[in-house]
């Protein structure tokens, strides 16, 4: 009886949906004009919108009727309009949690919205469609809300702010597929952003000795959604946009995570900070991720022997930290050294090598087998003279065959 009533009342309300869109439009931007007289009525009126759609789009993929409703494009403008909703009090958008522990419902709409293929290809078609000014203003709704939101949090909220922040960053995930959004998120230093306002939180967190076990869950699930998703599944090259992650402190995030999380644990889906550790290790010896945790002191932690709750900790630590180490000697303390890559055997030894970045400048190839290089036409006749001339056809011929 009650199904047959909902559907009923779904087909109706399909029918006078661009109608209702429109009502709702004009009360969220009558309430925003009217806002500097009376904010509470500008946000009972957020609230009762955010509110009202949450509850029509909810479970939206299992409904055919809700999907027709998702897939319309006043609904995607009514979302974002929402996302970008301001109390004229404070300047900042709106977070609307029902308890201090739960998602932002304006968040957790968006997450209910994106939650079906239709809602995926709304929203891509809509972004892609629109003038890039209104693209790129609509994309720092979904980047700035969350800094916002991070920069107040307190321990009155610490659960709320990283279960919104998670919700979040999921729900951005299925519009990051097409590479014109991700080159419009990255325009705006998504990366980067993310990364700060979940490490400025994890700070935050540590800082007050805040030991809830949730919000060390979700701030470990967060870390692997920015990693395995944000780096390895979407990003054009993992090795070009890592270093954006490393500038964030993803690093430091993992780090003062790890004294709070057990391997043993039972995670949330979204994964946890081991398996972040993994996917990040093979990338740590790459000269702009080393550099970009230098210059935020990040690279010196992992050798420290802080407190653990997790016997496996110590020796993840100890495999970051030889990481970091080989990368100091590398790229520091060996930037310098001059390597000689003359072929001539007889190359003076008080004549050195070459700086790395004159290498390629540097170096003449010998033309008929391309396999040998001097640093000079001298080395190259000497060379020559000695050995090469007897080597240089037959190893010609092997060059000829390759």
């Amino acid at each position: 009886m009650v199904p047959s009533y909902t559907a009923s009342c779904l087909r109706i309300l399909l029918d006078r949906w661009p109608g209702v869109m429109s009502w709702m439009k004009f009360l969220l931007l009558y309430g925003a004009k009217t806002s500097l007289d009376n904010v509470g009525l500008s946000q009972s009126i957020v609230t009762m919108c955010t509110s009202a759609l949450a509850t029509i789009l909810t479970e939206s993929e299992k409904d055919p009727l809700k999907l027709e409703i998702v897939s319309m494009t006043c609904t995607v403008d009514i979302v974002l309009l929402l996302l970008c909703q301001v109390n004229p009090k404070t300047k900042r958008y709106y977070d609307i949690p029902p308890t201090s522990s739960s998602i932002c419902a304006i968040i957790e709409l968006a997450r209910i919205f994106l939650n079906s293929q239709e809602g995926w290809d709304a929203m891509h078609l809509r972004l892609r469609t629109v003038d890039p000014c209104t693209r790129q203003a609509a994309i720092r709704f979904f980047i700035v809300r969350i800094e916002q939101m991070v920069s107040q949090a307190d321990r009155t909220n610490f659960n709320a702010v990283v279960k919104s922040y998670l919700c979040l960053v999921e729900a951005v995930i299925p519009v990051l597929f097409d590479d014109g959004i991700w080159q419009a998120f990255h325009k705006e230093g998504f990366i980067v952003k993310y990364t700060s306002a979940l490490c400025l939180l994890t700070e935050k967190a540590h800082a007050s000795d805040f030991v809830d076990p949730e919000f060390w869950a979700h701030i470990s699930a967060a870390s692997n959604v920015l990693v395995k998703a944000f780096i390895i599944k979407l990003s054009p090259n993992p090795g070009a946009y890592l270093p954006k992650m490393m500038e964030g402190g993803i690093l430091k995030c993992l780090y003062l995570c790890l004294g709070h999380v057990n391997r043993g644990d039972v995670g949330l889906q979204s994964g946890s900070i081991w398996e972040a550790l993994v996917l990040l290790q093979p990338f740590m010896y790459l000269s702009q991720a080393y550099a970009a945790a230098a210059i935020r002191g990040d690279s010196v932690l992992w050798g420290g022997r802080a407190k653990r709750t997790d016997g496996n900790a110590e020796g993840i630590c100890w495999t970051v930290d030889d990481a970091l180490t080989r990368d100091y000697f590398v790229y520091v303390t060996r930037q310098k050294v001059k390597v000689s890559m003359c072929s001539n055997l007889k190359h003076p030894m008080e004549r050195g090598g070459h700086e790395l970045d004159e290498y390629y400048h540097s170096l003449k190839t010998c033309t008929g087998c391309h396999a040998v290089t001097y640093c000079s036409q001298e080395c190259q006749k000497e060379d020559w003279d000695s050995l090469h001339s007897k080597e240089c056809s037959v190893l010609a011929m092997e060059y000829r065959e390759i």
